[in-house]
């Protein structure tokens, strides 16, 4: 299983988000300041679509101005079949650079090609690939109802 979502009822200054993967749950609290719902669901679809084309790709959880605050993120490579996740934080420094905050969804291209091994320091979660294309699917139906 692979969904993402966010509790319309919200927060002061944001809302709450949910992502599952696999047996994984956690909720997370979303900045709403930059980027409303439909930008952030913007944003996941062409993530979702960018892991299925390419293997791997970043799901933004929640941003702000670039260059300003630190940005939560999901990273996405995919081997197999199956999509392997992990947490990342973007700092400030390293999204200053960019006009939009869509340029932190596809990591530098060379991303794919490294050392797939995972480090005993970071925490992978799995779930099949075929969840995040139904994951697109469905962000596909709500954007065209």
């Amino acid at each position: 299983m692979f969904d993402l979502a966010l509790d319309r009822r919200g927060e002061s200054g944001g809302a709450r988000g949910e992502i599952l993967i696999g047996d994984h749950r956690e909720t997370f609290l979303v900045d709403l300041s930059y980027w409303d719902f439909d930008e952030y669901r913007a944003s996941w679809l062409r993530s979702a679509a960018h892991v299925l084309e390419h293997g791997y790709g970043r799901f933004l959880v929640s941003v702000s101005i670039p260059g300003q605050l630190l940005y939560i993120t999901w990273v996405v490579r995919t081997r197999a079949g199956e999509a392997r996740l992990h947490k990342s934080f973007l700092l400030p420094d390293y999204t200053r650079d960019f006009i939009q905050p869509e340029e932190a969804e596809t990591p530098l291209e060379d991303f794919a090609t490294r050392d797939q091994d995972e480090s005993a320091d970071i925490h992978v979660f799995r779930c099949a690939l075929r969840d995040i294309a139904d994951f697109e699917t469905r962000l596909r139906g709500a954007a065209v109802n």
